[in-house]
């Protein structure tokens, strides 16, 4: 997994994962729901 980019004003981590599988690499999107500092939840999309 390689950062690639970090949108902070909306939490979204964008990371290209690579591995042996059809179609690698792509590139994931992490939304995070931080609240006091911990995540509270977390939706991956392609």
């Amino acid at each position: 997994m390689e950062p690639v980019d970090y949108d902070e004003k909306e939490d979204i981590l964008s990371a290209k994962i690579a591995g042996s599988f059809p179609g690698s690499p792509v590139i994931l999107k992490f939304h995070f729901k931080i609240a006091d500092g911990k995540i509270q939840a977390l939706k991956v999309t392609g």
